[in-house]
């Protein structure tokens, strides 16, 4: 095999690994529901993309800053302000959690990088990072962007309900990201590796 070919190959299988396993090192990673819809999961924890990708939040970066790894410094902080620690918001109010371990709890989860109840005015004006060519300034303006503009109550919270993607991203890593991005460099690291092939 040549090298051209081997560093396709190894391009490919570095995307297609991507930063998966930072969702196993979040408690209920999995279980951390979108704020537009109550019944779908925000893949990308960390990430203001829902899918993962791209920019990170608040709680993208605590985690990042703190190793990229589930600690009690992670664990006790209220990465998104809303007076809850993000233990509290994943199920592990007592910051017990180990990776492959069950949560304390798996109900009532809330998202550790959305300020709650998102339509609340302190939640709305809350600050989003500033990285990776963000246009929106708010929480408020980035639900928006990533829910759309409708509305509905859910859980007698008003909340946005039409899905979309925000327009920006990055590649940035942080928590969830195994997304479109990763599709992508698996689809150009298997054209790479054919074109090598052929030649």
């Amino acid at each position: 095999m040549r090298t051209e070919q081997l560093l396709c190959l190894a391009t490919m299988v570095a995307g297609a690994l991507g930063f998966s396993e930072f969702t196993s090192q979040i408690p209920n990673a999995a279980r951390v529901p979108q704020p537009c819809n109550d019944h779908a999961m925000w893949a990308g924890v960390g990430h203001l993309a829902m899918e993962g990708a791209g920019p990170t939040n608040v709680f993208g970066q605590d985690f990042n800053e703190l190793g990229n790894r589930w600690t009690s410094d992670v664990c006790t902080r209220d990465s998104d302000g809303d007076g809850r620690t993000n233990g509290e918001e994943l199920g592990d109010p007592d910051c017990t959690w180990t990776p492959g371990a069950e949560p304390n709890s798996t109900r009532d989860i809330t998202h550790p990088g959305i300020c709650d109840p998102a339509n609340s005015t302190m939640c709305q004006q809350k600050a989003v990072p500033q990285s990776g060519g963000v246009t929106f300034t708010t929480q408020q303006d980035w639900l928006l962007s990533v829910c759309g503009t409708s509305t509905s109550s859910t859980n007698g919270q008003i909340r946005p309900v039409t899905l979309t993607s925000p327009q920006t991203h990055d590649n940035s890593g942080g928590p969830g990201m195994v997304t479109s991005l990763n599709h992508a460099t698996i689809l150009m690291s298997f054209i790479c590796y054919l074109i090598f092939t052929l030649i």
